[in-house]
């Protein structure tokens, strides 16, 4: 069994290393003592569990000791709890109490020191006041869909026209059709609802000739086929990338040239065509990622736990890949914006207010990414419950990682990690 002093952990606040010469902790019960007339004994109630204090005395040290004291000022100042590295303790989730420092002196030359108090942070378990951003953003995106239908009616019509434009627009529907087929051969998968939707595109294929005189029902028939591809998908992460292959439809499409009257309702069939299925798809991938769980921990599902299966890794447990996520759909949606007509375009913007909102409130609390150099080889296992206090985030650092063996992840090498 390794002794006290292998055992001891270099302490660390954030992603800001110290020494600690002492520590301190407080222990016992919260109690409160009721003393009654007449009565000889009290009565001591019990409040639970006294809340967990780690005073510390710590210090930073050596030629570079001003950066490594600047770290540590910037991580005690940082808002919310973090991760602290108990060298005693290990890894805790606690709030800075208070903090005396950094004390200096030209006899202690090289030598920050710091009096701090960590206290352990729970959870706010109290009802509060929140707004539902996500059910925001999906009904933000219903009237953007309406109003992209209307668009659409509006700017495609084969009514009066030679057959050449028909064949044109049945060749736009077959397009789109092959486009949304495609997409939806991305499924890791075989879901019972692929059937169904396989059959649609085929019984759309079948009615080309009927519905591009009929532009409201091609368009009502295009939006549901855009939306139910999404339902196929058990993951909205997967779902989002599926409608990210629609982005670019109508870019291969040959070009047209408004040379005669029915060369220019070629060109507005196809410019209302090709944006009804970019502007429904983008719509589509924000009502995703609002549906999207952001979580600091592997993912394990119901599914899961009764198979036995590898927890999931989640894409999105940490701020910077929410941050991205959300600039990535707000420069789509940006790009939509610059050429939709008035009532599409108020539509776009404040769907986009609402996923810029929802992606803020629901990823504020996501970890950031650090890096950790093991001074050891050790177990994933290990590690995890050295971080984070939690053996089964194991997973998550092997999968960061690519671990080969989560038996063995080698030392000397720094990992990605979530830090607090």
């Amino acid at each position: 069994m390794a002794s006290w002093r292998e055992r001891l952990q270099p302490a660390k606040f954030r992603d800001a290393e110290f020494f600690v010469e002492s520590s301190e902790g407080e222990l016992g019960r919260k109690t409160v003592l009721h003393s009654y007339p007449q009565r000889d004994t009290p009565y001591p109630e019990d409040m639970g569990r006294k809340d967990r204090q780690f005073p510390m005395e710590a210090y930073v040290i050596g030629r570079d000791y001003m950066a490594a004291r600047d770290r540590l000022v910037a991580a005690l100042e940082t808002k919310g709890p973090g991760a602290l590295v108990h060298p005693y303790r290990g890894a805790i989730q606690v709030s800075l109490l208070s903090a005396r420092g950094p004390i200096e002196s030209v006899r202690e030359g090289g030598m920050a020191r710091f009096s701090l108090t960590f206290v352990e942070a729970g959870d706010n378990k109290y009802p509060s006041s929140t707004f539902d951003t996500s059910a925001i953003v999906d009904a933000r995106a219903d009237a953007a869909l309406t109003a992209a239908q209307g668009d659409f009616v509006d700017g495609f019509s084969v009514a009066g026209m030679s057959d050449f434009v028909a064949s044109h627009a049945q060749g736009l529907v077959t397009a789109g059709l092959s486009a949304l087929q495609a997409a939806s051969s991305m499924l890791p998968d075989l879901p019972p609802g692929l059937s169904a939707f396989s059959g649609n595109l085929d019984r759309l294929g079948g009615m080309t000739s009927t519905l591009i005189r009929k532009p409201s029902s091609l368009a009502s028939e295009l939006v549901g086929l855009v939306t139910g591809l999404g339902s196929l998908f058990a993951r909205p992460e997967n779902a989002l990338q599926s409608y990210r292959s629609l982005w670019p439809f109508g870019n291969n499409l040959a070009s047209q040239t408004a040379s005669t009257p029915a060369r220019a309702a070629m060109v507005s069939n196809q410019n209302a065509f090709s944006t009804l299925i970019r502007v429904a798809s983008t719509i589509e991938a924000t009502r995703a990622a609002s549906q999207i769980p952001f979580a600091n921990t592997v993912e394990t599902s119901a599914a899961t736990q009764a198979t036995g299966e590898s927890p999931t890794l989640s894409e999105f447990d940490n701020y910077p890949a929410a941050i991205s996520l959300r600039d990535d759909l707000a420069a789509q949606l940006d790009t939509e914006m610059d050429t939709a007509p008035d009532t599409t375009y108020a539509a776009l913007a404040d769907l986009r207010t609402a996923m810029v909102s929802d992606i803020n409130t629901r990823g504020a609390d996501l970890a950031q990414i650090s890096y950790f150099t093991p001074a050891d080889t050790q177990p994933a296992l290990v590690l995890a419950y050295q971080l984070y206090g939690d053996a089964t985030q194991d997973q998550m650092i092997v999968g960061r990682n690519n671990i080969v063996h989560p038996g063995f992840v080698p030392a000397g090498s720094p990992i990605e990690v979530l830090n607090g």
